[in-house]
C-alpha cells in the first residue's frame, strides 16, 4: 500500500482549535500593551507639564499667571490645567506646595511637592 504523506483532516481540525483558542488571548494582550503604552505616555506628558508649571513659577514669579492657584496652558498640542495647593508645614518657615496637572481641571495625572520658604 502506498501512503501519502500530509495531515489526516482531523489533525488539521485539532490545529485549528488550537489556534482559535490562542488568538484571542494574544490579541487580549496585544491590547493591554497599546493601553499601557498610551497610559505611560500621558503620566510621562503630565510629568513634562508639571515641570513646566515648575519652572514657570520660579521664573516668572511676577506674572499675573502664576500668581494665581489654578491655571491652564498648551504644550504638546493639548490644553493641561495645573492647581496649586499650599499647607503649612511643621517647621514655620517651609511650605509645602502641591502642584497638580492634568488633561481636565477636576482630575490629576501627575503631582509635584515643593517645600519653599516663606
Amino acid at each position: 500500500m502506498n501512503r501519502s504523506r500530509g495531515f489526516t483532516l482531523i489533525e488539521v481540525l485539532v490545529a485549528l482549535a488550537i489556534l482559535a483558542a490562542a488568538l484571542p488571548a494574544l490579541m487580549n494582550l496585544v491590547v493591554q500593551s497599546v493601553e499601557g503604552t498610551a497610559v505611560a505616555r500621558e503620566k510621562t506628558m503630565a510629568t513634562w507639564a508639571a515641570d513646566y508649571v515648575v519652572q514657570s513659577r520660579r521664573l516668572y514669579t511676577e506674572e499675573r499667571q502664576w500668581q494665581q492657584k489654578s491655571g491652564q496652558f498648551e504644550m504638546a498640542d493639548r490644553r493641561w490645567y495645573w492647581r496649586i495647593d499650599e499647607q503649612p508645614t511643621e517647621m514655620g518657615e517651609l511650605v509645602a506646595i502641591t502642584i497638580s496637572v492634568g488633561l481636565q481641571a477636576d482630575n490629576s495625572l501627575h503631582e509635584v511637592i515643593l517645600y519653599e520658604a516663606q
